[in-house]
């Protein structure tokens, strides 16, 4: 990679670990380009983009339950992080919907290497990606959406119990409700339970979107 690339960090998000190995391995044999973390699902992906800024986040969609919402929550937790997304298949109306909500590119699962590194050097250097060419930023790379204003109240300020803190806590640590009913010794149902009354009390709709909230309002920050 050329200098416009020197010292950046990236993080891969992907459900299958193959397809992070393979990521990595491609993206290592860049030496200016170093890969500090993977993450095993979204929401541990926002938790690691808000905790060490990565300057690029590779986030394979084809692998994922999930659609544009998370990338703009993605990237109302951190703008300046570059977000490539891997799709199943190039259609331009998807392509320029993710590129809108904050994407800088966006990319076929089943490219040539060489198109890929294409794709994170154009970004990188502070351009857009579709498919396999450069394409015209969007109000020079800017998401084209409301960001939502920040609540400006503490996390007990929402009438959560200790439990729900702590299972708050669990869901920015990437575990699932198999994990935190292990961990606090309760029951799946039970997690599922203390999750409803946490989306309600925090008008949220899924565990991403928690994270999300938490992570901007201080929730597990000592």
């Amino acid at each position: 990679m050329n200098n416009t690339t020197k010292h950046r960090c990236a993080l891969i998000a992907a459900r299958e670990p193959l397809i992070r190995f393979g990521i990595r391995k491609l993206l290592e044999t860049q030496e200016c380009l170093n890969v500090i973390a993977e993450a095993p699902s979204i929401s541990e992906a926002a938790s690691m983009v808000e905790k060490l800024k990565p300057d690029l986040l590779l986030l394979d969609f084809s692998t994922f339950e999930g659609g544009l919402r998370a990338i703009r929550d993605l990237t109302f937790i951190r703008p300046s992080t570059c977000t490539i997304v891997i799709v199943r298949s190039a259609e331009n109306n998807r392509t320029s919907e993710a590129l809108a909500s904050g994407a800088r590119g966006v990319i076929p699962r089943g490219s040539p290497t060489e198109i890929l590194l294409d794709c994170v050097r154009t970004v990188l250097a502070g351009r857009c990606w579709s498919g396999e060419k450069t394409v015209p930023a969007l109000a020079e790379g800017k998401p084209q959406f409301p960001l939502p204003p920040p609540r400006r109240r503490t996390p007990n300020g929402y009438g959560l119990t200790p439990r729900e803190l702590d299972v708050i806590g669990t869901i920015l640590n990437g575990c699932s409700n198999k994990d935190v009913g292990k961990q606090f010794s309760i029951s799946e149902r039970t997690v599922k339970h203390h999750l409803s009354n946490i989306f309600q009390k925090l008008e949220v709709s899924s565990r991403l979107e928690l994270a999300v909230f938490a992570l901007n309002h201080g929730f597990g920050k000592e």
